[in-house]
């Protein structure tokens, strides 16, 4: 038998619900226990999800940010107390970015204010139809 290259992950639920219910290494096996389980769980307020993740595959590096700014159309901008990851490297990671909230962090606080204020000129922009 071959050395098996992915596991298949048995999940329910996300954010503080998520849970890992059970780990197979045969795909067909993970997706019908997924299947019975959602169809048996009558309190489940979420389906049984498959997820594949790679064995022997690193994990990428992060760093934690120094600095997080944040934009709401109702509260502009504040500081986010937050602590986010930023990849290895990088001297700004946009976190989030959608119309209603943007978020980004960095090791640098000139970089955060920079990158956070060209991220909100193109949302504005698009929402403008300009862009």
């Amino acid at each position: 038998m071959p050395e098996p290259t992915e596991v298949y992950i048995v999940t329910r639920g996300i954010y503080s619900d998520y849970k890992i219910v059970r780990v197979f290494l045969d795909r067909a096996q993970a997706d019908e226990y997924a299947k019975i389980m959602t169809a048996t769980d009558e309190y489940a307020c979420y389906e049984h999800e498959v997820e594949v993740w790679p064995i022997g595959v690193p994990a990428p590096t992060y760093e934690a940010s120094d600095f997080a700014y944040q934009w709401t159309p109702d509260e502009q901008f504040e500081e986010n107390y937050d602590r986010h990851q930023i990849p290895e490297g990088a001297h700004t990671h946009v976190v989030e970015r959608s119309p209603q909230r943007v978020i980004v962090a960095g090791k640098s606080e000139e970089h955060v204010r920079k990158v956070i204020y060209d991220e909100v000129t193109r949302i504005k922009a698009e929402q403008a139809g300009i862009a």
